[in-house]
């Protein structure tokens, strides 16, 4: 009977670690990433708050965020070409944070060439990165392709972006 009940205790013991084992093994495996497509389409107002720097205000529409505000800052760089037709564009470091309604935020940055459509208006393109977030998006990886316009004589921009979202 003690031989009996000390093989079991001995199978018991290795079935244990085994399945030990294969948690730590699956663990990776489970935590891995999962990409979802992203949209978001946003409006509102562009101003500038010195030569080289834009500030972004609006509202919008995402996909896992819903409805959101946003608040964000371009960086304008020295005029660069890549604009149709040869005509110089201003290239632009873009930051900018999203809102839920919960109050849950995703930040990108964004990097774009701004072109001219009119003498107060570009046509911008570029490509956008997640670069923080907080609540469900705080270890959120991302990023995609942006296009937008703005026109500095009516203060106003729209942004859409596409592409991918990650999460744990």
């Amino acid at each position: 009977m003690r031989t009996v009940r000390s093989n079991v205790r001995t199978a018991l013991a290795t079935l244990l670690a085994a399945v030990g084992v294969c948690c730590v093994a699956l663990g990776p495996a489970a935590a891995a990433r999962t990409d979802v497509p992203f949209k978001a389409r946003l409006s509102g107002t562009a101003g500038f708050t010195s030569a080289t720097s834009v500030e972004f205000h609006g509202t919008g529409q995402a996909t896992h965020l819903g409805r959101l505000t946003n608040a964000g800052i371009a960086v304008l760089g020295p005029p660069t070409g890549g604009c149709p037709d040869g005509a110089p564009g201003i290239a632009a470091v873009h930051t900018d944070a999203f809102t839920a309604a919960n109050g849950d935020e995703l930040v990108i940055r964004m990097v774009n060439l701004a072109c001219p459509t009119g003498p107060t208006s570009f046509h911008g393109t570029g490509r956008w990165t997640v670069i923080g977030g907080t609540g469900r998006f705080a270890d959120a990886t991302g990023a995609g392709s942006n296009e937008g316009n703005a026109d500095f004589s009516t203060n106003t921009f729209e942004l859409t972006l596409r592409g991918t979202l990650s999460r744990p």
